[in-house]
Formats: structure tokens, sequence, C-alpha cells
């Protein structure tokens, strides 16, 4: 898989998540954070590494050049350090387009 790929376009709404998984033991564990554009497939950009702001602000870095209107989260702790105040959206099941 690509470190990221350029959309075509920005992506007017940006879906932050990252996922917790572990290789033969649960002491081993790594997250993976990733971003996608809210209305199209694919993954935009992704990390692994521990679950800090540390090992999230590569991929901050990235989505922030987009711009978004909005981020779409699960509330992890780490986003209002990079997310400006007021263009997060918390929600454990994320919102469907019609």
């Amino acid at each position: 898989m690509p470190n990221f790929y350029e959309p075509e376009t920005n992506p007017e709404v940006g879906e932050l998540d990252e996922l917790q998984t572990f290789v033969g033991s649960k002491k081993n564990k790594t997250w993976r954070a990733t971003a996608v554009d809210h209305f199209k497939p694919g993954i935009l950009g992704w990390v692994l590494g521990d679950h800090s702001a540390k090992s999230f602000e590569p991929l901050w870095a990235l989505v922030s050049k987009w711009k978004c209107y909005f981020y779409v989260t699960d509330g992890w702790k780490v986003y209002p350090n990079f997310i400006p105040e007021g263009d997060q959206i918390i929600s454990k099941t994320y919102m469907t387009c019609s």
C-alpha cells in the first residue's frame, strides 16, 4: 500500500480513524491511523506506531494541507491537539452520504 496518494481535489470532509492490532502477543500492540475522503473510496494516508500524538503527527502534516471543512473522528484524545476547534465532528458511527 502506498504511503498516501494525492487526491485530484482536496477532500471537503476528512475521516480520521485509528485501529489497534497486535502480532503474537497483546503486549506487542501497534496502532494504525488512517485518513480517508468521506465521499470517495480509498485511503488517502496512514501511519503506524504507538497510540500517541507523536505517531499521528506525520499523518496530520499531510492531511492538514487539504484544508477540509471538517473532520469526522471517533474522539481519540489526541485529535484536539491537531484539529482546529469547531472542525471536529465526533461520531462512533460515521455519517453516511445519500
